[in-house]
């Protein structure tokens, strides 16, 4: 809230330099111009040098500067009548790969948008959203370079009110998605969805609350896509409440996944009969409060039918990626733990997260590659208010199924230590980030650059472990 009786100015100023010889600068500055006007400006300056830490000939961090402008406007006259604009712009070039095999991406990225709501005269709420984002591309990958542009835009306009012990929520929403590539047109798409939805929630008793909501999509290419979703929240005791909640969706096929993006669009096939993914899923959740402790434990389910997954075809030339979908279930289940200790000065977090996932591919089942199946975090930090603060972390990432690495078929289990100190002065800080204290790598466990190159003409393995090692940042925020 901007909102005072005085108009006065804050400023900030974040320094930020790294072992890796990485240099951020971020500047905010926000304003009140009247009782009901104000604006804040963030914009940030971030270089980083190119590295070879093994020093094999392969980049692990890419070298990189960008550029990141973004002013907001406020307007406010009261909780019910409020609007916030925006408009932002980013430039980056960015180069990594190796001499022989360049890997460089320059993007530049125009977005703005709106949101507010104001109430009527009957008690209804009128609210309303509009984003827009245009990003361009310029991709090389080793010989070959590509343009492509993403345009979006989202609209929406709804209407709230409440009858007793009821609130609902009436709306529409308009999605446009247009992609364009250079070179390969086969791969282009241009999705406008045109939506409805409803939400109604209501407490039949105090211990007691639910959730209804159902949203219609028309597509002009998939048709129409029908999606409800439901969720009851039990407040079982004092300290403990449980939520359930279950529900439907559904997305377009789109090509930007993790292995497009490594060979680039100009060795992807033309898309042809995808059908878009369905998923259910149901999640439940416990919470527990006391005086200082709380622990949430949840377990949650998903399967996406025609999921979109991707094949080498080596019957044309050059060898192509194809993109599919599934003939059976993409498959998650899970359980994950939080807990949150404070006693006085001393704060103690922990998580933790047990995961399934498997995928029904050419007639056989198999786990999902890249995800691991026991993830978790401890940390421990102590804070002085006005002083400064003093953190350490132990992060844990289990072992994963590996597509394509011609080294292994399995990640290797590792540990992550990082450490955090600050020290306050006044309204500012000075800093420093340990990440990665014992320079724990993927390059200490295999070579990144593959013995020959891929049928697709790749020749680093795929990333499952930490590429930069041990970086220190050192720091200061000052206060303007």
């Amino acid at each position: 809230n901007v909102v005072s009786k005085t108009p006065h100015s804050d400023s900030q100023l974040l320094l930020n330099r790294s072992s890796r010889a990485e240099s951020d600068g971020v500047g905010f500055l926000a304003h009140e111009f009247s009782p009901h006007w104000g604006g804040t400006l963030t914009a940030s300056a971030n270089d980083q040098k190119r590295q070879d830490p093994d020093r094999d000939g392969w980049s692990e961090i890419a070298g990189y500067r960008r550029v990141v402008v973004r002013p907001r406007l406020f307007w406010n006259a009261g909780p019910t009548q409020t609007v916030l604009a925006t408009v932002g712009f980013t430039s980056e070039s960015r180069h990594g790969g190796a001499a022989f095999y360049p890997a460089d991406l320059t993007t530049t990225r125009f977005d703005g948008g709106a949101t507010g709501h104001v109430l009527l005269p009957a008690g209804v709420l009128l609210g309303a959203r509009l984003a827009a984002t245009q990003q361009k591309h310029e991709r090389t990958i080793g010989s070959g370079t590509t343009d492509d542009r993403l345009n979006t835009i989202l609209t929406e306009l709804t209407v709230r009110g409440s009858n007793g012990g009821q609130v609902w929520l009436l709306g529409t929403a308009f999605d446009y998605d247009a992609l364009r590539v250079s070179g390969n047109s086969g791969v282009d798409y241009s999705y406008r969805t045109p939506a409805i939805f409803a939400q109604d929630e209501f407490s039949p008793a105090s211990w007691l609350s639910a959730t209804l909501s159902a949203r219609a999509d028309f597509n002009n290419q998939y048709g129409t896509f029908f999606s409800p979703r439901g969720a009851m929240l039990l407040r079982a005791t004092p300290r403990l409440s449980i939520r359930v909640s279950a529900g439907t969706g559904w997305t377009p096929p789109r090509p930007v996944t993790d292995e497009v993006e490594s060979v680039g669009f100009v060795r992807v096939l033309p898309l042809v009969n995808l059908e878009p993914e369905r998923v259910r899923n149901a999640s439940i959740d416990a919470d527990w409060r006391a005086a200082h402790l709380e622990l949430s434990v949840g377990a949650f389910a998903a399967t996406i039918d025609h999921g979109l997954s991707e094949r080498t075809v080596a019957t044309v030339s050059p060898v192509r990626l194809e993109l599919y979908n599934l003939n059976g279930t993409r498959t998650t289940r899970g359980v994950e733990a939080l807990l949150h200790l404070t006693d006085g000065d001393l704060q103690l977090l922990g998580s933790y997260t047990y995961l399934l996932a498997a995928e029904d591919a050419d007639g056989l089942r198999r786990w999902q590659a890249n995800l691991p199946r026991h993830a978790g975090e401890v940390g421990a930090i102590v804070e002085r208010e006005g002083r400064g603060r003093v953190g350490v972390e132990v992060g844990y990432t289990g072992r994963m199924r590996l597509e394509d690495d011609p080294y292994r078929t399995s990640s290797k289990p590792y540990w992550e230590v990082n450490f955090l100190a600050a020290r306050y002065f006044h309204e500012s800080a000075l800093f420093v980030n340990a990440i990665n204290i014992f320079n724990v790598r993927q390059s200490n466990t295999e070579p990144l650059l593959r013995p020959a190159a891929s049928p697709l003409g790749e020749v680093a393995t795929p990333v499952w472990g930490s590429l930069e090692g041990r970086v220190i940042n050192l720091g200061v925020r000052i206060e303007l």
